[in-house]
């Protein structure tokens, strides 16, 4: 189950710094046109700052960046390993 707190992070992450503003924690980001390459990039070095993660290149399956939620999944299952 995704933690209440790390979505809220997301959503700021969002807004804050990439100046995105998600309608929904479950919208499409890519199929929608809200993350092209180059903003995918700058997520991903968000992401890494932000929740002191490393994000390996064999795992960037867009799926797992395709909503909030997602992301949230991911970057929770990436953080187990760094505790």
């Amino acid at each position: 189950m995704t933690d209440e707190q790390n979505l809220k992070r997301l959503e700021a992450i969002f807004s804050e710094q990439l100046n995105i503003a998600v309608p929904a924690r479950d919208t499409d980001l890519i199929g929608e046109g809200y993350l092209d390459s180059v903003m995918f990039v700058d997520l991903l070095l968000v992401l890494e700052q932000e929740f002191g993660i490393t994000i390996p290149l064999e795992q960037l399956e867009f799926d797992n960046f395709q909503t909030i939620n997602k992301i949230a999944d991911f970057v929770e299952s990436q953080a187990v390993g760094l505790e």
